[in-house]
């Protein structure tokens, strides 16, 4: 899938005028992409026949979100099912990759804390609370539940433990029984999403992060966030 982020203040407001080079058409799961965009697509961003002079190029998705696209609406239609999958047994993968400050941390984790920000929680906070969700609904005196969490990131090619910094220089290892895991890693017991959400947070505190013209805090890592189930 594809997500088109909003422009920024500081973009809108920039010494050069901003200008838009994306259209999507979220019908057809389509994003068309021109030098002059508004000469080559309709009103509902449907790449014309004839776009005349201007360059443009369309791909195709099984999703397109447009930059009005609500965090509900991408992880409904994008990740439930992924996670109903992993509630069934199966291993899966959530991934999230461009360039710094395309929305990647805004996608996965959005704004967790306080009813007012409650609409923005990403990918993560909105798994959380399917799998806690189908916990409660089928525990019982029969049939317990455990979840477990970690955190981890890539940076300069060495993996750290994002829950114990002093865990640095991980090894990746692989045996018949766990499959491949990170030799080292702490786990976390964790009861409820607010737990979950205590320790994305402690672990966001002491990853790396440094300024670029596109982000002020960005990422520098890569980040993986575990829950086992």
């Amino acid at each position: 899938m594809v997500r088109v982020r909003p422009p920024l203040p500081r973009e809108l407001s920039g010494e050069l005028p901003f200008q838009n080079i994306i259209a999507c058409d979220d019908r057809e799961q389509v994003i068309t992409v021109s030098e002059n965009v508004d000469s080559v697509v309709d009103s509902q961003g449907q790449a014309l026949a004839n776009p005349g002079p201007y360059s443009s190029h369309s791909f195709a998705f099984d999703h397109v979100y447009e930059e009005t696209a609500s965090q509900k609406k991408v992880y409904e239609t994008t990740a439930r099912g992924v996670v109903d999958s992993a509630l069934q047994g199966y291993n899966a993968t959530i991934f999230a990759y461009g360039q710094t400050g395309t929305g990647k941390t805004f996608t996965m984790e959005g704004f967790n804390e306080g009813s007012s920000t409650a609409e923005k929680r990403g990918i993560i906070p909105r798994a959380i609370e399917q799998i806690f969700g189908h916990i409660q609904r089928h525990a019982s005196q029969s049939m317990r539940f455990l979840v477990r969490a970690s955190y981890l990131q890539i940076y300069n090619e060495q993996i750290s433990d994002l829950l114990k910094p002093e865990r640095s220089n991980l090894t990746i290892r692989e045996d018949k029984r766990r499959g491949v895991f990170v030799d080292g890693l702490s786990e976390w017991v964790v009861r409820s999403p607010a737990e979950i959400y205590g320790l994305m947070q402690r672990g966001g505190q002491v990853r790396a992060t440094g300024e670029t013209k596109m982000n002020e805090v960005s990422s520098r890592s890569h980040a993986v966030f575990i829950v086992i189930a």
